[in-house]
């Protein structure tokens, strides 16, 4: 059994980005820009990595386990120093760039627009992320990291 790309509801890496959104808005400070960054270059690497053809082991669980793992530490609220959160928002970044960008980019045409939908969808998913955060109480803030643990979990049971 493998977890799968669902067919209907919400994407995965909108998920993810609006969880590290809500987290680098609970760190505040540097995490608001460093978070971002890192998880573009890591969606960089990621399909780099695809590119050359560099395999990630069980990278179908890796995917709902990285959306499983933000939403976990934004719903504990981990202020963990700002080096690892960064880490840990590029890795996200990387697993995801690996199994999704590079389907976008099979044709060759789609090359540009699949860029510059994926800086939209980045930016716009992490601000829209760390706007939610600053509107809604630290607890809110918590439920929504829950929930898309939850997500993530249902997603590599195979029941989203």
């Amino acid at each position: 059994m493998t977890a799968s790309l669902p067919v209907l509801g919400v994407p995965p890496l909108l998920v993810l980005l609006l969880a590290l959104g809500l987290w680098a808005e609970q760190l505040g400070g540097a995490a608001l820009w460093r978070m971002p960054v890192a998880t573009l270059v890591g969606l960089g690497v990621g399909v780099l990595l695809a590119n050359l053809q560099i395999g990630i082991p069980a990278l179908a669980w890796l995917v709902p386990g990285a959306v499983a793992a933000v939403g976990i530490l934004v719903a504990l609220a981990v202020r963990e120093p700002a080096g690892l959160c960064v880490l840990v928002a590029g890795i996200a970044g990387a697993i995801h760039g690996r199994r999704f960008l590079v389907i976008a980019l099979e044709d060759v045409e789609r090359i540009a627009t699949t860029g510059i939908a994926a800086l939209v969808a980045l930016a716009a998913g992490i601000g829209v992320g760390a706007m939610l955060g600053r509107g809604l109480t630290p607890t809110a803030v918590r439920v929504l990291g829950a929930a898309a643990a939850v997500y993530g979990v249902l997603l590599a049971i195979g029941r989203f």
